[in-house]
């Protein structure tokens, strides 16, 4: 998930929440069974793999179908179901010499990402239809980026924090959900650096205005700045972030 904290030049807090700050489910999807994707050198060694394979298999419908990326270069292969199992498809043509590579083509579900925050409709930064009087379509077409991911992860798994540097944040503002950045390394409001950071208790960030750990306080900026980031998504509540 995406996380934030609140910084602030009043104070510095961290919000954590999935990219979009939605947490919408995601399933790992299934693979098609009569069909692969390959990547190979060119046409004719993935024509010469799938002879050889059609008969290590005795799978006579194994065959092209479609050529799906000049840069790779990749295609598809398609068979019968009922004459062989995609997994032993898939592992005897990784395992040819003419291909680079071998896997299962996986069904793509599509994800209804409209989330049903109360306030979602007037954040028409994220999709403009023109219904509240601006120009349609001068937006963030979010709804498109979250139909494809909502994660709030990097490709190597770690966990993406926001640092907001605004002043200060209500804390206890219900439509935090859980992307409140917390800082596990610190016990709160022990009086102990127990990370050694130089910044005491900082658990839930540093206020730089009055160099302590209350980030709570200040003006009313941070809270919704903070919020176009990190509010909890498709929670019913207020917007999202």
């Amino acid at each position: 998930m995406l996380r934030f904290i609140p910084i602030a030049v009043l104070a510095l807090t961290c919000f954590s929440s999935t990219l979009s700050a939605q947490r919408m489910a995601s399933h790992e999807a299934d693979i098609l069974s009569d069909q692969a994707i390959v990547k190979a050198r060119n046409e004719s060694d993935v024509q010469h793999a799938i002879e050889d394979v059609q008969k290590a298999l005795n799978l006579p419908s194994l065959q092209i179908k479609d050529f799906i990326s000049p840069i790779l270069p990749a295609w598809t292969v398609s068979f019968d179901a009922n004459e062989g199992d995609v997994h032993a498809v898939i592992k005897a043509l990784h395992h040819h010499p003419l291909i680079d590579i071998a896997q299962g083509d996986h069904v793509i579900e599509y994800r209804d990402t409209e989330p049903n925050d109360a306030l979602y409709g007037d954040q028409w930064q994220y999709v403009n239809n023109g219904g509240s009087g601006g120009l349609p379509n001068a937006d963030l077409d979010a709804e498109l980026a979250w139909d494809i991911t909502t994660g709030g992860f990097t490709a190597n798994g770690d966990e993406i924090v926001v640092a907001v540097i605004d002043d200060g944040v209500e804390l206890g503002h219900p439509d935090w959900g859980d992307n409140l950045w917390t800082n596990e390394a610190e016990t709160p409001n022990n009086n102990v650096d127990d990370d050694g950071n130089g910044y005491t208790d900082d658990y839930l960030g540093w206020s730089a205005y009055s160099n302590d750990d209350n980030v709570g306080s200040g003006g009313s900026h941070g809270t919704p700045v903070a919020g176009i980031i990190g509010a909890q998504g498709n929670n019913g509540v207020g917007v999202t972030g």
